[in-house]
């Protein structure tokens, strides 16, 4: 096969130039190389910094020549909240409180091993036999409307100060009637106002011991002891 393609035309213009290629530095290659990972590698520190350091919040470094402020605020004045008020339905009823539970029964004691020995009762207080012993009445002076009558006697197992003395007339206006009290159980009394123009008179003592009483009455007719003897209480 004949080549059929005709000769190119002759023209005016010279044939392009190809652009010149600068020629390749290593050096310069390095360079860039060791930026780029540089780049890199504080790119990484920063994600590390911020994934690792606890967000908080920023703290001033302050001169420790430098005195600290004390830092003072205005008290915050805080609402009191306002309880909320539960309606409560008319008629109702509020519960009982729930009884308390039962307290537990404390142990038994146990019984000593050896016990003690039961002991007598005490015995009961002896309290004296109560008696009177004698009874006496005197004239000292003689018979009339001021005479002197001296009255004795004696009482066992009766309390100090528990004897009372009677002096009573058995005629006369009006009867003479008086009592004595806080004499001894041995003791004496002196009348010294008794008229014995009224010719009988009646000298009656009672003593106690505090449980019991004792009764005793002399007789003194016309200036003169009759005798004596004991009365029912």
């Amino acid at each position: 096969m004949s080549d059929l393609t005709p000769p190119a035309a002759p023209t005016d213009e010279p044939p392009a130039t190809p652009a010149a290629t600068p020629p390749t530095r290593p050096r310069a290659r390095l360079i860039a190389l060791i930026a780029s990972g540089a780049a890199v590698l504080v790119v990484i520190a920063i994600v590390i910094a911020f994934l690792v350091v606890p967000r908080g919040e920023p703290v001033a470094l302050v001169d420790e020549e430098t005195p600290k402020a004390a830092a003072s605020a205005a008290p915050t004045a805080t609402a009191t909240p306002t309880p909320t008020i539960t309606p409560t339905p008319a008629g109702a009823v509020p519960a009982p409180a729930p009884a308390p539970a039962p307290a537990n029964p404390a142990p038994a004691n146990p019984a000593p091993a050896n016990p003690a020995p039961v002991l007598p009762a005490p015995p009961a207080p002896v309290i004296p036999a109560l008696k009177i012993d004698a009874m006496n009445a005197t004239a000292t002076t003689a018979c009339g409307p001021q005479g002197h009558i001296l009255i004795t006697w004696s009482a066992s197992g009766a309390l100090a100060n528990s004897a009372t003395m009677n002096v009573r007339s058995g005629g006369g206006t009006p009867i003479f009637n008086q009592n004595w009290d806080g004499y001894d159980p041995v003791d004496h009394l002196e009348l010294l106002t008794v008229d014995c123009t009224r010719p009988l008179w009646y000298f009656t003592l009672t003593v106690s011991n505090g449980t019991a009483s004792k009764t005793a009455r002399l007789t003194f007719a016309n200036g003169q002891n009759v005798g004596w003897s004991s009365v029912a209480p």
